[in-house]
C-alpha cells in the first residue's frame, strides 16, 4: 500500500527500507569525502611540486655561476693566448727582419772580399791555373769572370 508520506519508500527487502533522501545523503557525503581528500591531495602536491621548483632554482643559479666563471676563464685565456701569439708573431718578424739584413751584410761583405781576391790575384797563382785546369779552385773564379763579361 501507499504511504501516505512525501517520499516513495523502497524496500530491498522486507524490513530494509531506503528512501531517496537517505540514497542523497549518502551519495553527498562520500562525494564531499572525495572532494576533500582530493582537495588534500592537491595541496600536498602542490607542496611537493614548490620543494622540487626551489631545488632546480637553487640548482640553475648554481650552474649558472659556474658557466660564468668558466666562460670568462676562457675568454680571459684566449685574450691572454691572442696577445702573446701577437706578441711573438711580432718578436719573430722582427727578429727574422733582423737575421736577414745582418746575412745580407754579412754577404756582400764576403762577396767584395771574395772580389778583391780575385782581382788581386797574383801571377803564380794565373800561372798554376794555367798549368792545372781542371782544378776545381779556380771554378769560381771562372764563374765569376763569365757573370762579368756578361
Amino acid at each position: 500500500m501507499l504511504n501516505s508520506s512525501r517520499y516513495n519508500k523502497t524496500y530491498f527487502y522486507e524490513g530494509c527500507e531506503i528512501n531517496p533522501i537517505n540514497i542523497g545523503i549518502i551519495t553527498i557525503g562520500i562525494l564531499s569525502v572525495l572532494f576533500i581528500s582530493d582537495i588534500i591531495s592537491t595541496i600536498i602536491g602542490i607542496n611537493r611540486t614548490n620543494r622540487y621548483l626551489k631545488l632546480l632554482s637553487k640548482s640553475g643559479s648554481q650552474l649558472r655561476k659556474i658557466s660564468e666563471s668558466i666562460g670568462e676563464n676562457i675568454s680571459d685565456k684566449t685574450i691572454q693566448f691572442t696577445q702573446k701569439s701577437e706578441n711573438i708573431k711580432n718578436d719573430v718578424k722582427e727578429k727574422r727582419q733582423k737575421a736577414i739584413n745582418d746575412m745580407e751584410k754579412h754577404r756582400a761583405a764576403i762577396q767584395r772580399k771574395q772580389e778583391d781576391i780575385l782581382k788581386n790575384m797574383p801571377m803564380t797563382a794565373k800561372r798554376i791555373r794555367s798549368a792545372f785546369p781542371d782544378l776545381k779552385l779556380f771554378e769560381y773564379w771562372d764563374n765569376k769572370n763569365k757573370e762579368n763579361k756578361k
